[in-house]
């Protein structure tokens, strides 16, 4: 006798009667678990199924035994068993979805028909074998079973954990498990420190619901992140990262939600196509693409901040693109997307990024993805075929394919800006898709007539003009150019107005080796990144070759004059230390203070409650401060001292200051 599952992982291949009915029974506190099908779908003599599979192509006109030899011959042409993270399975045929059909046995072996070989009662008699022929075939192979831990047949047998609904096709979370994850996270609420020991319990909790809550394994990332945060130290109390409690937040509204926790069993399905693109580029913007229509947004110079990288571009990329896809009334349905960033494209496969701003998108991306009851599948695409990459880049269709514009998160308008939300781009855009959007023309005004803060809006270039002659070469400035740039390197009026805008290559190289030596590397860059907002703004093309500013730029900073760099300071030595406390008896520092009085802010500062005591497994003890968030580590992190001997020792002098200021216990703990 084989044991069968009901159903294989991601295959949708079950194991049914006439009626599509299959029951289960486990052994020895779930580690064995049996499917017995309805006997009357089993022939003693021919062995007819004819109902094995009711989403299977061949079920319906198949002997049980082809049945089998059809996936036993599928399994052997896909090299047979598998070995995945310490798994043994078997791959099927590639379904629909991309993924494979995964079996637990190599199909080799027929079902058997126990039903007349030992008495049945009257609803066992049904299905193919009973508990009594499992005990009678396990004796004679010498399986022993505790039968006080049997449970009978079922149609929802709990199983790891879960309560598996067969005639349902769908997986719960048990109530007792649900109570015992809830109690977890309340546990962990009452500590502000945890051990290795403490964080491993509750992540493994929680990892075992994500089975089920797909959209949980986005909200783990944290607890993942502290495992490795222990080091060689793994029994000191440690502070989890700032984002651990809005995590924790949002499983205890889901674990405590009065529906039913439950997911249904992946089978076969339709897989969409909708040849759906998405690409960002980190010197322009963000593109998709769907079939022959697109639509762009450009990235705000200076997004690049909290964060927000490349890899955070293009997920930002793959939302819109899902956005706009569900926005065209897509529901319930699966469909499948492209992207050339393995970084988003794989990290949807897992449903989580390690990237903190990418993983704040895929959020984003399941919670619409749920609401639209759609299943979403990444494939990744070569650079080169991604169609996507144009948009981009700038590089525009025809405005006539533009797609439907769906509205940008409130908290991402100080990042990207929608192409067709420019004031700049003309109302009746070219229809040469090789060309791009031309600036309006708009009145020049005098930027002296303006404050300095609406110059950038207000003052925009006359035209657009060719960077390039006749032969395709950039227009060299004469030297009488080069010399009038140098005497007006801020007032900008000496330079021709139709020479501002588009600036070309010679034009912002001169400014910046004209500037360099007498600012500061990181002024000169700000002028610089100054002038790519406004032609940004105003819809101008900024075609200039980025490794060659990126050297200039460098070589500048390489050049800043001394009167622009501040001396580095002196470090704190055990003298200096000394000969502060000689004058004040009190030692602070930067991170313990505050600049001003009314600076103070509880979830930044240093307060009394954040100060511990912390004994090692050598009986030594220290004195922990938690900081809430430094410039190195926003998230927070933990200083500590040890006592020392001699009038250096800080711990004789925090003495004294608690005693003599006694600050209050939430406040700042340098009160006086």
């Amino acid at each position: 006798m084989v044991p069968l599952q009901p159903f294989a992982s991601q295959s949708g291949i079950y194991l049914q009667d006439r009626k599509g009915q299959s029951v289960t029974s486990q052994k020895h506190t779930e580690q064995f678990h049996f499917i017995t099908p309805n006997g009357q779908g089993l022939s003693s003599t021919s062995q007819e199924l004819t109902s094995l599979l009711s989403t299977y192509p061949f079920a319906s006109a198949l002997h049980h035994q082809q049945a089998l030899m059809h996936w036993a011959r599928e399994i052997a042409e896909n090299d047979g068993v598998i070995t995945t993270g310490g798994c043994k399975w078997y791959k099927g045929a590639t379904m629909p979805n991309d993924a494979s059909e995964e079996f637990d046995e190599d199909a080799s072996y027929p079902i058997q028909n126990l039903s007349a070989c030992s008495p049945h009662s009257p609803e066992d008699a049904k299905f193919s074998y009973c508990m009594e022929d499992i005990d009678y075939l396990s004796s004679m192979l010498g399986i022993p079973w505790k039968l006080s831990k049997d449970k009978a047949f079922s149609f929802l047998p709990p199983f790891i954990g879960f309560i598996w609904d067969l005639p349902g096709y769908a997986v719960q979370l048990s109530e007792e498990k649900r109570t015992k994850y809830l109690q977890a996270i309340l546990s962990w609420e009452s500590k502000c420190m945890h051990t290795l020991d403490e964080v491993q319990k509750l992540y493994g909790k929680l990892l075992h619901a994500s089975l089920i809550i797909p959209i949980g394994c986005a909200y783990l990332t944290n607890l993942k992140g502290m495992l490795g945060t222990f080091g060689q130290r793994p029994f000191v109390p440690r502070t989890p990262p700032s984002d651990t409690p809005a995590d924790l937040k949002w499983w205890k509204d889901v674990l405590n939600s009065p529906n039913t926790i439950s997911c249904a069993v992946p089978g076969p399905c339709i897989v969409y196509d909708f040849n759906a693109y998405s690409d960002a580029s980190s010197g322009h913007g963000i593109g998709i693409t769907i079939r022959s229509r697109w639509r762009a947004w450009e990235l705000i110079p200076g997004w690049n901040r909290d964060g927000c990288n490349i890899g955070w571009a293009e997920s930002i990329g793959f939302e819109f693109l899902i956005r706009t896809i569900i926005t065209s009334n897509a529901s319930r349905i699966y469909f499948k997307v492209y992207g050339d960033n393995c970084g988003v494209v794989e990290g949807w496969w897992k449903g989580h990024s390690r990237s903190r701003a990418c993983n704040e998108v895929f959020k984003h991306i399941h919670q619409v993805a749920a609401s639209a009851k759609c299943t979403i599948l990444t494939r990744y695409v070569p650079s080169k075929e991604n169609p996507a990459d144009g948009p981009s880049q700038g590089i525009y269709p025809p405005p006539s394919l533009l797609l439907p514009k769906i509205p940008i998160p409130s908290e991402l308008s100080s990042f990207i800006v929608d192409v067709s939300d420019h004031t700049i781009i003309a109302k009746c855009l070219c229809a040469d898709s090789s060309q791009l959007f031309h600036p309006v023309v708009k009145n020049y005004i005098e930027p002296e007539s303006q404050q300095p803060k609406d110059r950038l809006y207000l003052w925009t270039p006359t035209s657009s003009r060719s960077q390039h002659d006749a032969e395709g070469q950039i227009v060299p400035l004469a030297a009488a150019d080069v010399r009038r740039i140098q005497d007006v390197i801020i007032h900008v009026k000496a330079i021709p107005e139709d020479q501002r805008a588009p600036a070309s290559q010679i034009l912002i190289s001169s400014f910046i080796s004209c500037m360099a030596g007498n600012y500061s590397g990181k002024t000169i860059s700000n002028y610089v990144h100054r002038v790519h907002a406004w032609h940004v703004l105003h819809g101008a093309a900024w075609t200039l070759v980025d490794a060659e500013i990126d050297t200039l730029l460098k070589t500048a900073s390489s050049l800043t004059p001394a009167s622009s760099k501040r001396n580095k300071r002196e470090p704190y030595t055990i003298d200096l230390i000394i000969a502060i406390h000689n004058q004040l008896n009190l030692t602070r520092t930067g991170e313990f203070t505050v600049s001003h009085l009314n600076a103070f802010d509880a979830s930044i500062h240093v307060k009394p409650s954040d100060v511990s005591t912390i004994q090692d497994r050598q009986s030594l003890i220290t004195t922990n401060f938690h900081l809430p968030r430094t410039k190195s580590a926003p998230e927070g992190e933990s200083v500590f001292w040890a006592k020392q001997l001699g009038p250096s020792d800080p711990q004789e002098a925090f003495l004294t200051h608690l005693q003599v200021n006694n600050p209050p216990t939430g406040g700042a703990l340098f009160a006086y």
